[in-house]
């Protein structure tokens, strides 16, 4: 109904599941509501090298962590600040894309 808005995916720091919804969360601080779910974004971006989906909830832009604890399953700290651990069932999978990076 708002129209239509691009986003450049440099911009793009982490995605967060809300309901049918998705909250994009931009570099500069500023958050954008979309009317698609997680998986329209995880179908969408999770191909390219610089996105993982690390939780039921979160998909990161691996190019704005800042670094990984590994208490307990781990934890993603984005440059942010902003902090997300990593699922069990996803644990795996984003180790190896870390690799093939």
């Amino acid at each position: 109904n708002y129209g239509t808005e691009y986003i450049e995916l440099s911009e793009i720091e982490f995605i967060e599941a809300d309901a049918a919804y998705s909250i994009i969360y931009l570099i500069n601080g500023s958050r954008k509501m979309v009317s698609r779910n997680l998986k329209y974004f995880e179908d969408a971006l999770c191909e390219l090298k610089s996105f993982v989906k690390v939780h039921r909830s979160f998909i990161i832009n691996l190019n704005h962590m800042n670094s990984l604890r590994k208490e307990d399953r781990g934890v993603i700290v984005l440059k942010s600040g902003k902090e997300i651990n990593i699922s069990r069932g996803q644990r795996q999978a984003f180790f190896e894309k870390l690799e093939k990076r």
